[in-house]
């Protein structure tokens, strides 16, 4: 009997590992499918884009604001395997979902906390209903009428840790040149970016989300938004602003001073 339980949990033991071995393979293969076919649509700025922007080797340092859930980190972090990705996720919950979800990368470090453009403690709005990935420092105003599906309660807020960009890389010592920003962060960007004066002048590429209207309380539409990277000595590399995304879209950034920073 002794043994007909050790070969029952033998196979049990098995099946599992075999189903678990087998899930993992889907996720990688779909990762990998996902990467792979983020090419540009109708002028949309896709991973595969990004990608041709550095050498062979790809670049050595992405700062990500704005993680949500860790999508783009994780096809970062496989598109880019030799590089460090650095980033930030200022809603406690989905940060902690985040950090379960990247902790296998060994490339990648995420933090659980709001940047912007002094060191404090804020109130973070959460978003539910129909997404979670609308959360911010700022109050929406504009986002309730655009999209009614999506619900901010008062009593779902958090007080979350604010710091400055260079705040953070000060302390670290151990970031250089930056490739890439890619930042989202609900209209908050220009807060950002002031925090970020001397990470910007080390900074090639800037990929930013973009409203030509302000969605939420003090969030910044894209033409002002805009005219902050250009004072810091970036312009427009490409835009995409679809009519069907009602004013809402991505930009990409590129440093043009002559003492661009790009160590291809």
């Amino acid at each position: 009997m002794r043994s007909l339980k050790r070969f029952v949990l033998f196979v049990w033991n098995s099946l599992v590992h075999l189903v678990l071995k087998i899930d993992n393979s889907l996720s990688e293969y779909s990762l990998e499918k996902r990467v792979k076919t983020s090419f540009d649509t109708a002028g949309g700025i896709g991973k595969q884009t990004l990608k041709s922007l550095f050498p062979a080797t790809g670049p050595q340092q992405i700062i990500e604001i704005g993680a949500h859930k860790g999508v783009d980190t994780e096809e970062f972090a496989v598109l880019f395997p030799g590089c460090n990705i650095l980033s930030f996720e200022a809603d406690p919950n989905i940060f902690s979902y985040a950090a379960k979800k990247l902790i296998k990368y060994q490339n990648v470090r995420i933090n659980p906390f709001a940047l912007s453009e002094g060191l404090s403690l804020t109130l973070f709005n959460v978003s539910s209903g129909a997404g979670d990935g609308s959360g911010s420092i700022l109050k929406p105003e504009k986002h309730l009428t655009d999209h009614p599906e999506i619900r901010f309660h008062e009593q779902d807020r958090r007080v979350v840790p604010v710091a400055t960009l260079d705040d953070v890389l000060a302390l670290s010592n151990e970031i250089g040149h930056i490739d890439l920003i890619w930042i989202d962060v609900q209209g908050a960007e220009l807060m950002v970016f002031r925090g970020a004066s001397s990470a910007l002048k080390r900074t090639n590429y800037i990929y930013a989300e973009v409203s030509t209207f302000p969605s939420y309380r003090g969030g910044v539409s894209y033409s002002d938004l805009k005219a902050f990277p250009e004072e810091s000595g970036f312009e427009v590399e490409r835009e995409f602003l679809p009519p069907e995304w009602n004013g809402d879209g991505n930009v990409l950034f590129k440093r043009t001073l002559e003492d661009n920073l790009n160590h291809v």
